[in-house]
């Protein structure tokens, strides 16, 4: 039935409650998904980073060393020598700083809606009066489980469990036979 009630509807239906609970499963397993893609970008980038970066360090440093020869080297190329690992530590920690805020709002979205899932159960459980039919059941006990009465000699109805054979343990117990010419 439509409401026409301005302030929202109290929908406690099982149907609403579902579709409300499945948007939320859907939501949470995207936030999830993209939280693993970007630690595993962030990791990928990172060694990326510091490899091609330290790389490129070392040929500028064999290249200036080598044809250039240390003498001949200004002040301009002493700060690229010197420069190079503080840039690429620089640069490493900003694309981490970058990284680890997107996990963290990640990681905080994902909390949220876990919430908002939590919240959402509670409230069917609420409208149902979830909690306070199973206090009923528990205190005034139920009907017995169908596997409880027909093992009624305390096995559950289960066969006994025969244990695992050993590989490795010992050796094989078949007889030696010795061997006979013909």
């Amino acid at each position: 039935m439509v409401s026409f009630w301005p302030w929202g509807s109290s929908e406690t239906s099982p149907a609403s409650f579902e579709k409300t609970l499945s948007a939320l499963s859907t939501k949470i397993t995207s936030t999830q998904t993209t939280l693993d893609k970007t630690r595993a970008r962030a990791r990928r980038i990172k060694v990326l980073l510091v490899l091609y970066l330290g790389f490129a360090y070392l040929v500028y440093a064999v290249l200036q060393l080598v044809v250039v020869k240390y003498w001949n080297m200004g002040p301009a190329e002493w700060a690229g020598m010197a420069g190079g690992p503080i840039l690429i530590t620089l640069l490493r920690k900003l694309v981490g700083a970058y990284f680890n805020f997107r996990t963290e709002s990640l990681g905080k979205r994902l909390k949220d809606q876990t919430e908002e899932r939590a919240k959402t159960i509670q409230k069917l459980k609420d409208a149902t009066k979830y909690d306070s039919t199973m206090e009923l059941i528990e205190k005034y006990g139920g009907e017995k489980k169908k596997k409880d009465a027909a093992a009624p000699d305390g096995q559950d109805g289960k066969q006994p469990q025969q244990p695992a054979p050993q590989h490795g343990g010992a050796p094989n117990r078949t007889p030696q036979l010795a061997r006979t010419r013909c």
